[in-house]
């Protein structure tokens, strides 16, 4: 998948499984809000939690055991964001809770 891939429809033709994640398919330290959303859209934090609300009480509590607890917390985050006109505050993404 190309970092500027735009999904079509469902989206599922641009999701990544973890199995198949590489390191290639991760933004790199320092990457634009543009790269990172795209990244966010290869996950489908809703389905791999189960629902929306699992996804979102991963992401509220900021759990980050796991790959999938990480990547729902960016795919919840991503979601309500894809109107604003920039990318959402450092402190709404940090999983640490020391705000």
């Amino acid at each position: 998948m190309s970092a500027k891939q735009r999904p079509t429809g469902d989206g599922a033709e641009t999701t990544i499984p973890n199995e198949r994640l590489t390191l290639r398919d991760v933004p790199s330290e320092g990457a634009s809000w543009y790269d990172i959303s795209d990244f966010a859209l290869s996950y489908n934090g809703y389905a791999e939690a189960g629902s929306f609300e699992r996804c979102a009480e991963i992401a509220n509590a900021r759990r980050n055991d796991s790959l999938d607890d990480l990547r729902a917390c960016l795919s919840s985050s991503s979601g309500g964001f894809g109107t604003q006109a920039g990318p959402p505050r450092a402190r709404i993404l940090s999983t640490s809770g020391d705000w």
